[in-house]
């Protein structure tokens, strides 16, 4: 059973945020940061969702900033971890009322992918 990796939700979450240009509006560390955050919002709803590996994983959110790797999540839990990440990202410019929207819209779908 296969992992989610940070790098491919980074990727993707690039794509959706139209942030494929190096410099990059948001850092991979931030959206590091995202990630753990929205694993452990996602965690805390489905517990049953984590793998269970004999791997050592990240509990803290700062050594998942420091490089790419897996989460402790499967494939299914992909699209609402994407949509999460993209939701705090958006967050940090939710001055612009149009970005507050999206973000709103971003965790609307990441809440309606929880259920």
């Amino acid at each position: 059973m296969a992992l989610i990796g940070t790098a491919a939700v980074i990727t993707a979450v690039r794509d959706t945020l139209n942030d494929t240009v190096v410099t990059y509006r948001w850092s991979s560390e931030a959206m590091r940061r995202y990630i753990y955050d929205g694993e452990m919002m996602i965690l805390k709803s489905h517990p049953e969702c984590q793998y269970d590996t004999a791997v050592a994983v990240a509990t803290d959110p700062t050594l998942y900033t420091a490089t790419d790797g897996d989460t402790t999540l499967t494939e299914r839990w992909r699209v609402p971890l994407e949509h999460y990440v993209v939701f705090r990202c958006l967050l940090e410019d939710a001055d612009d009322a149009a970005n507050l929207d999206l973000a709103k819209e971003h965790y609307g779908l990441f809440t309606a992918e929880m259920e």
